[in-house]
């Protein structure tokens, strides 16, 4: 798990430094040469996609995603331990559900290339499942911690 989650960092670090060295040719193209690099925007929006599907995955490998608990925090002991385990399968059910909806849209957008840099879309698409599997399986990864570590020791609380 620790080597998929370090890949994950990579491509995201790469991906957001190859957006920014972008981002500052086409800037210094536009305004010191007078001259636009007409697949800039185009692909920092791609990456920006890449991006943000594989930080949403590593923000909740490191429970960093905004939760509100205000509702759950009214319960104690089994009602509340009842709560957050209906909280996690629908959340790993939503996760499920986009990766697997993502997938039709690779295969739906096969056949499209984008207008600037001509890289198949299917390309960009495939950020949304690949996204939400890898968010599926962190998901997983901490649900196991929590619940056959943690609960066994404080039943709930």
């Amino acid at each position: 798990m620790k080597k998929l989650q370090k890949i994950n960092e990579i491509l995201v670090i790469i991906s957001i430094f190859i957006m920014v060295v972008v981002v500052l040719a086409q800037v210094i193209g536009r305004y010191v040469f007078s001259h636009s690099l007409t697949w800039a925007e185009e692909l920092t929006r791609f990456l920006l996609v890449w991006i943000s599907f594989l930080g949403a995955a590593l923000a909740a490998k490191r429970g960093e995603h905004i939760g509100i608990d205000a509702f759950v925090n009214l319960f104690h002991g089994k009602a509340k331990l009842i709560l957050t385990i209906i909280d996690d399968v629908l959340i790993l059910v939503f996760w499920i559900y986009v990766a697997v909806s993502g997938i039709s849209m690779v295969i739906q957008n096969g056949d499209q290339f984008s207008p600037a840099i001509q890289i198949p879309m299917n390309i960009v698409y495939l950020a949304i499942p690949a996204g939400g599997f890898l968010l599926a399986i962190y998901v997983l990864d901490e649900y196991r911690k929590r619940y056959f570590t943690t609960h066994k020791k404080d039943k709930g609380e």
